[in-house]
């Protein structure tokens, strides 16, 4: 998935993100991604010597004995605030306080859909919607800002799924978050599974990845239903950043910033 409107909280608190790896703790049926473990030696350059034979996995962090060597070097060579990618499955308060210490401001999760069914039965994730709501709870509890990604327009999603993807974000309350409507990209088991059941429009390459509209032919949500719950979520973002204004931001402010978000929206 891409990370396309998760930049408002980096730019804000001004530090920037560098991706190393995208490798993960179990199976991703929806991303595209190569898997490139970063040798001991190029973690070597970074910061000192750190037990041998481990990938840095910005998006688990499944060793946490590695992390924390990893962290403490970090913070004594490094000392540069960075931004991480995790899986909630794997957080836990004893990790976020590693990684906070060692300068880490800001975490983006993969929440995907507020639907249980959804993740586990198509996704893959078997993670609770209580295990999320600890994570975020636990990052934002260590001063770590924690973003949300959601995705919409799954195939087997139901309006009922997101629908609880919606109410899941306000008890999150994430402090910035994504959403993208899903695009099937060829080589993960999803696309398999959309070419399989007839999803898929004649000529899918010709088809951009569009993150606000789908291209799929699903049978419980329609391009129209996939298009107006995209609006909800633009709206969902305009009041949340609306209410991080000032609360004497005069009326110029407050429309520049919906604009934007229009605009940003509308781009996908």
């Amino acid at each position: 998935m891409p990370s396309g409107r998760t930049w408002t909280v980096v730019e804000i608190s001004g530090f920037r993100q560098t991706k190393i790896s995208r490798v993960s703790p179990g199976p991703i049926r929806y991303i595209c991604s190569s898997i490139v473990p970063v040798r001991s030696d190029a973690i070597t350059s970074l910061a000192g010597n750190v037990p041998p034979a481990q990938p840095l996995n910005t998006n688990a962090a499944i060793n946490h004995a590695w992390i924390k060597s990893f962290c403490q070097l970090y913070a004594d060579s490094v000392a540069v605030p960075f931004s991480i990618h995790a899986r909630s499955e794997t957080v836990s308060e004893t990790l976020v306080g590693h990684l906070a210490a060692a300068g880490c401001r800001h975490i983006v999760f993969g929440v995907e859909s507020g639907s249980e069914r959804v993740r586990r039965e198509i996704l893959q994730r078997n993670v609770s919607n209580d295990r999320l709501r600890e994570s975020f709870h636990l990052t934002q509890a260590a001063g770590v800002l924690a973003t949300a990604n959601y995705m919409l327009g799954i195939p087997g999603e139901t309006k009922a799924d997101i629908e609880q993807t919606l109410a899941l974000h306000d008890e999150l309350k994430p402090d910035d978050f994504g959403y993208f409507v899903f695009y099937p990209y060829p080589g993960t088991s999803l696309f398999k599974l959309c070419t399989q059941r007839g999803y898929l429009p004649d000529k899918p390459f010709e088809f951009p990845a569009h993150h606000h509209a789908t291209v799929l032919t699903l049978p419980d949500l329609s391009a129209g239903d996939i298009e107006e719950y995209y609006h909800r979520f633009t709206e969902l973002r305009i009041r949340d950043r609306l209410a991080d204004l000032p609360a004497d931001a005069n009326e110029e402010t407050r429309q520049a910033l919906i604009e934007q978000i229009e605009q940003d929206a509308a781009r996908g």
